[in-house]
This record gives C-alpha cells, structure tokens and sequence, in this order.
C-alpha cells in the first residue's frame, strides 16, 4: 500500500498541513511537494502522444519521489497495491486517463476491467460509508465504486503507471471527505477500514502463478504470460517466477519468450472459492539456433539478425565466448556446440572451497564449525556409532534447537546409505550452510521454515561405506555396503517377512530406528545414486516380482511428495534414462518401487509401516561419486526441490488432541475414513496427518475414551488445524461434564 500520494510523502510537505483542515490549503500547498508539483500527475501515461520506452522520456525531468517510487516498483515483483488518498470516500480503479482527451464521464476500461471492478468492491463493500456511496455529497459512486476516467480524467496516475509498466495491479481509494481530519477521528478511520485493508490483500492469491523453464529446466526470465483473449500480460522474474491475477473462470494461458518457441495454449480453471493461486508451470524450447560453418562463410542464427563472418571467425568467436566466461566449443561439422562446465567463483553465498568431496574427518569438522559458528539455529549430535565405530551425525537446523516443541512438525534427510552414492550427503552439508546463513542475513522464507520446522540432517547413514568408495566411481559396488558387507537398504524389518539381508540388524540400522522412533517425524526423504528419480512406496510386493506396482492407502499423498521435488528439480522431470540403462524412462521424474525393482528391508517401507514418517526415496544422479567440479550443478539442480519438499510438511491436517480437563492425550491413533493407514499423537497430544486438499472425517480413538470425528477440509495450499476433546469413558467422568 502507498499512503498519502498528496500529502507527506517527503519529509517537507507535514510542515505546510493542518490538522482538520478538511481541504487543500491555497495554491495546494501540502498537496503538492516541496517543488510544487503534484506527483500524482507525475508518471510516464501511456496516452501521452510523446510517450516512449527509453530512459529520457520514462525518468527524465520527473521528481525524485516519482523516480524514486517507478524505480522500487519496476525492481521489485509486486502483484496487487493500494494507493490511498483522502477528499473523498471511492475506490477508483483504471484507467485513471484516456485517449479521447475528455475530462470526465466516459469510461476508460483496462483489459482486466471486470478484475479491476472485483477489487474495488472487495475493498468497497467492506466499507460501509463507502459502500454507501453519497458520504461526500453532491457525488455519488454507485456501490462506492469509479473507473477512474469516468469521475474525472488524470494523466501521469500513479496506478495507471503500476498497471501499464510492472506486473503490479492497483487500486486508489479515496478514504474520507476530509483530507486531514482530527486526531480523534482516526478509530472511526480504523474501525471503517480494517476489514477492507486485510480483504484486499488477500486478493493477491487470486489468480495462476508457476515457473517458466526452458528444455533443461533453466528459469527463463521476462518471458510474457499472456492470457488468450486479454492484451495485458505480465512478466516472470530473474528466477522465471510469475503471478497472474485472474477471475474464477477457464483461461487460455501460454509463455512468450525471446528466442524460444511459443508452446501451445494450456487451459485452466481459477475456482470460485480460490484461496490460493493455480499452479501452473511452463516449459518454452529454443528455436533452432546454430552456428555452422562452410567453405565460406560462418553464420549465427537467431531471430531476424543474421550475422555472417569469414570462415576465420570461428576462433574468433570461441574466444570471445570464453572470455565472456560460457565456454562453448564450436566444430564446422554442423554438429551441435559441447559446452563445459563454467567457473563459479561463489553460488548462493557459499564459498568454492565448500564445493568439495568430504571424507569423514572433514565432514566432521564441517559440522563442528557450523554449529560453533551458528548455535542458535543448530545442534550437532550422534545417533550412534557404525561399525567401524564411526559417529553418526545428526545436525538440527531450527529455530530453538535441542527438543521437540509442541505443534513443531519434524523433519528429515538421511543421504550416504549406500556409501558410494556421495551426492545427497555433500548436498546435506551445503544445504546445512545454506539454511544457517539465509536464516541470518533475513531470507524470509528460510527464516519462516526453521521458525515453524525442526529439520534434521543426517549427511552419511553409511560413513565406513564411503571410506571405501572412490571419487570417478560411475555404477560400481565399492562402498555401497557397510564394514560387514550388509547393504542397508535391505537391512530394515519387512512387512513381508524376514529375509538373510534383515534377521540381523546393522548398528547403522539400529541406529536409525531408534532415532525415527524417538521423534514425531512427520516427512522424510532418502538420498541415493545411481538414477534421477523420485521413488515413492511400496519397495516390495506380496510376489516380490519386479515391474508391478504394490501402492500403500496414502498412494495420492505420495505422488504429491514425489511430484514436488521432481518438478522442482531441474532435470528430474524430463524422466530421461542414465547412459548405461538407455531404455529406464521414468515418466515425470517419479516411479513406484516395486514397479521399478523390488525389494526388501528397505528403509521407506519401514518408516510408513512403523511410524508416523512419510518417507520417499530420491536418486539425484547417474553418477554415484561424481568430480567435485560437478557439485555446484548439483546443488543448483537441487536446492529449490530440496527447500520445496521440506515444506510439505506444512500441509493436511494438524492439531492436539486432550482430555476433557486440558490434558495432553498421547498416543492418541487419528483415522482417516476411507484410509487404513493411521498416526498417533506425540508425547504433548500433537499430530499431523499428511493429506491431499480435500473434505474428510477424521476420528481421534484412544482407549478409555470416547471417539470424536470431525469432518475437515484441507485447503489447496498449507494445512488445516484440527484439535480434539477427548471424554473419558467413564460413569464419573461422564456424569461430572454432562450432568446438572
């Protein structure tokens, strides 16, 4: 929201205002700024004859709060504002000018006219002297509502600005009759306008927003989203994000790009009862460009500019290329250019040196160091020992550290089970850093995450296992099994029965269970090698016969897991197969277990049947022990999938469940109807219970109490909060709560 446009919105103007004086003071002083100038007259217009794109015309002669403003609103990625002004009681929408010149009465409508009109009356109809319409009179605004040329034309609008330059929509409204009204009046002020302030916020989830990516899953930015039907469209971010607001309705929507293809349209529906954004995102492909090369001659295609060289500027070009730090390698066979990897000197703040392979000893003294170097946020602990008596590190990351909070879901990521399979554990420990250092500098996302999410990091399951392994160690077995030869994967308790690989549990194992079972654990994900997919349960089948999928009662819940990280990663989703198994396809980047191979005493199995952890297998690469060179592909490739799958265990359903007299029933089981997999409650009463959006009956079943269901609907995004009251089930209790 941008508040008083005419009034002091620079530090000169309170000293020329009034209090009570209910109109502009002469020759608009107050109003204006300290050069005299209203700044609500003082934006580029898109109907000024003169108007044009370039710096001189859009920032030249314009006074340094309108400058100030246009800068902060074209840099930062605003969806919705607010500019509030006062003289009368309106919500006023665009367009503010138009091209007939006419002063007044005659609508000047924007293509998002009937968005427009829908914003100005959630804030409007909240407020009943502006709903009213005549609270200035002689005006009248029907329903308090005015295009903005229809009541009186304005060129150089603040909002008509937002609208035609950024992503931004904006409304102004009109607040009072009396533009400086006294002191005491400011409650009735409050009380008129609070509802309608938070209402109109909430309209920013209105709408579609996604990501735009090209064929190898780069965000592609200032690509046009643009909507079949309307001419205004919006632009995605330097990360390739956008936000379109729209009406509940069926669209036609689509990517526009330079460079790249336009992909056909895709439709879809925003609902009546949105109360999130549709997500929607899109891949654009580039058009064929090439350099080739003949006898003669050299060209670059793309687009309409055709530049020829002679044939000498081959080098010529790979130099420059090089020296703009893309390394590409040109042949003048037509083949397409190889690139090589490019040198970061730093990437997310992390330094190069942390972009290494770490054995135990340095991987040890990491952990120390961040959790010396950050221990509020941290807490470095052992779960146990491996058979060669190595720790198994354990690192808290989360606001408070050091216990179990009450209604604070738990989290965690175990990598390095197979000791070969190296990516997840060195992507543990650069995101371990990551989190700690954005918690700090105040990224407000990783700050909301550790604030609400106690998240565990357990970097190698397998330590004695990677001692073995060798770096440059594609698909072999080396280091993939404990110091006893026991592949831990197999190594779990079973559904179907005991095997050679499980009647024996490894210390590793051991130590693992013990710790699952000690924590709330809501969501959790392994991290292997060896493939680029996001594996979901069951591992196993009753047969044990590969190729046939054996589905758990969550099975929607988990393809949303699987889903979430796969199409977050870069690559993941495009399903593509390792060069050493060309025909393994993975459509979308997610498979069963058992459809890909069986197997049994696997650890995501273990964790749904025996606790209340929802756990996916994540293989994150071909190559098991990849050159450190390849790890900041692999962090960039990661890192968002990584963040986007610990938030998921914000969503379903979540609460308490306590006695009658307050308190906490543990080990409480919480049913879902139609669902045969169950949770408990957590030593505080606590749960929560992973859910897709949806409507279901909930029952919390507690021996020696009453049941109570609860019918509840899980909405789009996040969770819902569900808390239970249990009676006791007894002719005491009973008649203490019931009789009179």
């Amino acid at each position: 929201m941008v508040s008083n446009h005419h009034g002091p919105w620079t530090p000169e103007t309170p000293k020329a205002l009034q209090e009570s004086n209910c109109e502009s003071l002469k020759e608009y002083k107050g109003r204006n700024n300290a050069k005299g100038v209203d700044l609500n007259r003082d934006f580029p217009d898109q109907f000024d004859k003169h108007k044009s794109n370039d710096d001189e015309y859009m920032f030249g002669g314009r006074q340094p709060e309108t400058v100030a403003l246009m800068r902060w609103v074209t840099g930062k990625q605003f969806v919705l504002s607010g500019n509030l002004h006062g003289g009368a009681v309106v919500a006023s929408y665009p367009y503010d000018d138009s091209s007939t010149g006419k002063e007044c009465c005659e609508e000047s409508r924007s293509p998002d006219d009937s968005l427009f009109k829908h914003l100005a009356n959630v804030y409007a109809s909240r407020n009943a002297e502006m709903r009213a319409g005549d609270t200035c009179p002689p005006e009248h605004f029907d329903g308090g509502l005015t295009n903005g040329a229809h009541w009186y034309s304005v060129q150089g609008g603040m909002q008509d600005f937002n609208y035609v330059h950024s992503n931004c929509f904006e409304v102004t409204f009109e607040l009072s009759c009396c533009k400086y009204p006294p002191a005491s009046e400011l409650p009735k002020y409050w009380e008129l306008n609070k509802d309608s302030l938070l209402s109109f916020i909430e309209q920013a989830h209105l709408g579609v927003t996604g990501v735009v990516v090209d064929e190898a899953g780069e965000p592609v930015k200032n690509a046009q989203i643009k909507i079949e039907g309307n001419d205004h469209p919006v632009r995605t971010t330097e990360h390739g994000y956008y936000w379109r607001m729209l009406l509940p309705g069926q669209y036609n929507i689509t990517a526009v790009a330079s460079g790249y293809s336009i992909p056909p349209y895709t439709t879809i529906t925003i609902p009546d009862d949105q109360l999130s954004p549709v997500s929607l995102n899109m891949t654009v492909h580039r058009h064929p460009r090439s350099l080739t090369a003949g006898k003669s001659q050299l060209r670059y295609h793309d687009n309409a500019a055709v530049t020829t060289f002679t044939h000498f500027s081959v080098l010529v070009v790979n130099l420059l290329l090089m020296a703009l730090g893309e390394p590409t390698f040109i042949s003048n066979t037509g083949k397409s250019p190889v690139h090589t990897r490019r040198a970061r000197h730093e990437l997310d703040g992390i330094s190069p040196v942390d972009f290494a392979h770490h054995d135990y000893v340095k991987m040890e003294s990491f952990l120390k160091d961040l959790n010396e170097q950050y221990p509020r946020i941290t807490k470095l602990s052992s779960i146990g020992k491996s058979v060669e008596g190595r720790e198994l590190y354990v690192l808290e990351v989360t606001q408070d550290p050091g216990m179990h909070k009450p209604g604070k879901p738990e989290f965690k990521y175990v990598a390095n089970m197979h000791g070969n399979e190296v990516i997840g554990r060195e992507l543990l420990l650069l995101l371990a850093k990551y989190l700690c250092q954005e918690y700090v500098s105040g990224n407000q996302r990783i700050q909301k995450m550790l604030n609400t999410t106690r998240i565990h990091l357990l970097p190698s399951m397998n330590p004695d296992g990677y001692e073995k392994a060798r770096m440059g160690d594609y698909s072999s077995l080396r280091g993939r099994s404990n110091a006893h030869n026991v592949d831990l994967n197999r190594n779990f308790p079973d559904q179907f029965g005991a095997t050679s690989d499980n009647r024996v549990p490894e210390p590793e194992t051991l130590a693992v269970m013990n710790w699952s079972l000690s924590e709330p654990f809501v969501l959790s994900a392994n991290l292997h090698g060896g493939a680029l997919v996001a594996n979901y349960p069951y591992d196993g089948n009753p047969d044990m016969q590969s190729g046939f999928e054996y589905l758990t009662p969550d099975n929607p819940v988990f393809l949303h897991l699987a889903h979430t990280y796969s199409e977050a990663h870069h690559k993941m989703h495009l399903g593509q197969p390792c060069k050493n198994l060309p025909s393994e396809k993975f459509p979308q980047g997610i498979t069963n277990g058992a459809k890909w191979y069986v197997l049994a005493g696997g650890m995501q199995d273990w964790n749904y049947l025996h606790t209340n952890d929802m756990e996916i297998t994540l293989e994150l690469g071909c190559f098991k022990f990849p050159p450190a060179e390849d790890l900041p592909t692999y962090w960039e490739d990661n890192r968002e999938a990584l963040l986007k799958f610990i938030e998921q265990v914000h969503t379903g359903v979540t609460g308490f469940v306590h006695s009658h007299i307050g308190h906490p029933l543990a080990n409480t089981t919480i049913k879902v109807e139609g669902v045969s997999h169950t949770v408990k409650t957590a030593k505080d009463g606590d749960y929560w219970r992973l859910l897709e959006p949806g409507t279901y009956n909930i029952t919390a079943v507690k021996q020696g109490y009453e049941s109570i269901t609860e019918q509840v609907t899980v909405p789009e995004e996040g969770s819902v909060s569900v808390n239970f009251t249990l009676m006791a089930d007894d002719p005491q209790h009973w008649s203490s709560a019931y009789d009179f």
